[in-house]
């Protein structure tokens, strides 16, 4: 195997002053271990495993299935705003699917949440509201769960609103809770 060699960004293969950019047009680098480049064109083929950092400026686009993270503690960051675009030109806009993955899904599990969190005038990370969808019931066949509306006022926080589909045909029950909300069944 020839070096592997790097100068500002640049690589070379057998060579002690690399003058190309990291490039499918210029030669193909096979790496172990850490690779910097300052510029990268072409198709990168294979996977990449990163345990570190990845800092893209500009667009990144992907074809095919992506997977941030492999463990429930991972975080995936999008600092500004996180669009969802479809060009398809069926009738169904982009959906944003969250798939609670269970091996044993029980009721009252939370099988997904969106949480709404700012600083308070302490500088404290503070939970203001969330919508959060609950299992009622898993059983095969018989699935039944609901949504609920969540918000923090004085202090506390609390369900304000629950939606949930009865199975039947008759109303829905109208209940106000014993904290301050309202609970549609």
């Amino acid at each position: 195997f020839a070096p592997v060699r790097m100068l500002n960004g640049d690589v070379g293969i057998g060579t002690t002053n690399p003058s190309d950019p990291v490039g499918a047009a210029n030669t193909a680098v096979l790496a172990v271990g850490i690779v910097t480049a300052n510029t990268f064109f072409g198709n990168l083929v294979g996977g990449i495993t990163n345990t570190g950092n990845v800092n893209i400026n500009g667009n990144l686009e992907v074809d095919g299935n992506t997977t941030l993270g492999d463990a429930s503690t991972d975080l995936t960051t999008v600092n500004g705003i996180l669009q969802l675009i479809s060009t398809d030109t069926g009738a169904l806009g982009p959906t944003l699917k969250l798939f609670h993955n269970s091996a044993s899904p029980a009721a009252s599990d939370v099988v997904s949440r969106i949480s709404m969190i700012g600083d308070d005038s302490g500088s404290n990370e503070t939970e203001y509201g969330r919508i959060e969808t609950v299992i009622d019931d898993p059983t095969n066949g018989q699935e039944t769960g609901h949504i609920q509306f969540a918000t923090r006022g004085y202090s506390s926080f609390n369900q304000i609103f629950r939606l949930k589909n009865r199975g039947t045909a008759s109303a829905p029950s109208y209940t106000a809770d014993d904290i301050n909300g309202i609970i549609l069944d």
